[in-house]
């Protein structure tokens, strides 16, 4: 057996019959590295059970039990390997095939020989660099499958779709609306880290599944112009692509991801809440959204202004700027302005997230005569403000800046920067 991963799991699985399906499979006859593995073992679910477990105690964890029957499967998954022990029960080989998504997904291997199954033609699609899906029936029973297909259009953009698989995804796009939002999310994160995201985006845009990624009421959406989209999603598939790779490296799932709620109007957090993202990818990419205007705004003003956007952005300051940068760059507007704002933020990060105010906060309310409470805070974000745009430098400054609050309303409105 060539493969060394196969190789290593076969002394566990002699003496079969065992069989390889999915991507996979599809992987290795692409020459792609994969650490996910489907294997088909005969039997049913509670039948399989102990080979499960001695395939998870070789790897130092538990198996559970993933879905509910007739899908139900065996699920393994160490730090450097997933693998799903599908039981075949009373089905066949084919039907196992015919029930996939794509016939690039639909290859069956024989272990340890290495025969391949192919029911539905997809080593032809695979030389041919086709994306076909199996049936019209198995994406209108799974509409997630939808996305899927958006998501290897992305993943493989040597790959070209099927003409009658775009027209089933057009003619089912509606059934994407009642999908669990969690594994909507979950391809969508998938789809946005592919090397052609906007290819994934163009398919979404052409079939009509647009409207049905996000279907909380969020009140109006403000839609950005469909032109920008993949130009814009061109840019962040990769650092390499990207007008500012360094931004786009720190922000992460974020910024892309940011890119996608800001050009579909979604601002709101509850958009997104049930999407599955991890909370902190999920907090700066609704900041991302929030922000990005202002950000495009503010990118050829002053050095201060734009301090003061860093402080305001926090932790989610690489993710706007990633995002702004690529919808900036797409418009024709200038790089410099991006780049210079970049390293403001190499160099000062620490500093203007964390601003000293020169003053024990206990001082601060005394020569403000407050004590402590909203009126006290917003003194001292005042404060934090004026330190960050370069107007104060010393304690002696500082006291007149609070005295000079004194004789104001600091319950005013806030700065314009907030």
């Amino acid at each position: 057996m060539r493969d060394p991963l196969l190789a290593r799991l076969w002394p566990i699985l002699q003496p079969g019959p065992v069989w390889v399906a999915g991507g996979y499979v599809r992987d290795r006859l692409l020459g792609r590295t994969s650490h996910d593995v489907d294997l088909i073992i005969p039997g049913r679910l509670r039948e399989i059970k102990p080979l499960a477990e001695r395939l998870a105690s070789s790897l130092g964890v538990r198996a559970h039990i993933l879905g509910r029957a007739p899908k139900a499967v065996w699920h393994i998954e160490s730090p450097k390997l997933k693998i799903d022990l599908w039981p075949l029960g009373d089905g066949t080989l084919t039907s196992d095939a015919m029930r996939r998504d794509l016939t690039i997904n639909a290859l069956i291997m024989r272990l340890p020989e290495g025969t391949i199954i192919d029911p539905t033609g997809g080593i032809r699609d695979l030389q041919e660099r086709r994306l076909r899906a199996v049936s019209c029936e198995n994406l209108r029973s799974d509409p997630v499958r939808l996305l899927r297909i958006a998501r290897f259009a992305a993943q493989l953009p040597e790959f070209s779709v099927d003409p009658n698989s775009v027209e089933w995804i057009a003619g089912l796009a509606s059934h994407l609306g009642a999908s669990p939002h969690e594994r909507v999310g979950a391809e969508l994160l998938l789809l946005l880290r592919g090397p052609a995201s906007h290819r994934g985006l163009d398919l979404i845009s052409r079939t009509g599944l647009a409207p049905y990624l996000f279907t909380e009421e969020t009140g109006e959406r403000n839609v950005t112009p469909a032109v920008y989209l993949l130009p814009a999603a061109h840019l962040m598939s990769s650092p390499q692509t990207h007008p500012i790779p360094g931004a786009l490296r720190e922000a992460g799932d974020a910024g892309r991801l940011g890119l996608l709620l800001f050009l579909f109007g979604m601002t709101a957090p509850a958009c997104c809440r049930d999407y599955g993202w991890p909370k902190e990818v999920r907090r700066h990419a609704l900041s991302t959204a929030r922000l990005l205007p202002k950000a495009l705004h503010l990118s050829r003003e002053g050095a201060g202004d734009r301090r003061l956007f860093i402080s305001r952005c926090g932790t989610a300051f690489p993710a706007v700027l990633s995002g702004a940068a690529a919808v900036a760059v797409t418009c024709g507007l200038p790089l410099q302005p991006w780049q210079r704002w970049w390293r403001q933020w190499r160099r000062n990060a620490t500093v203007l997230l964390h601003p000293s105010l020169l003053l024990p906060a206990s001082e601060a309310a005394a020569i403000c005569g407050l004590p402590p409470g909203p009126e006290l805070g917003r003194a001292l974000q005042r404060l934090r403000d004026a330190r960050i745009l370069g107007r104060i430098r010393s304690r002696t400054a500082a006291r007149a800046f609070l005295r000079s609050l004194r004789s104001q309303s600091i319950s005013g409105p806030e700065s314009d920067h907030s």
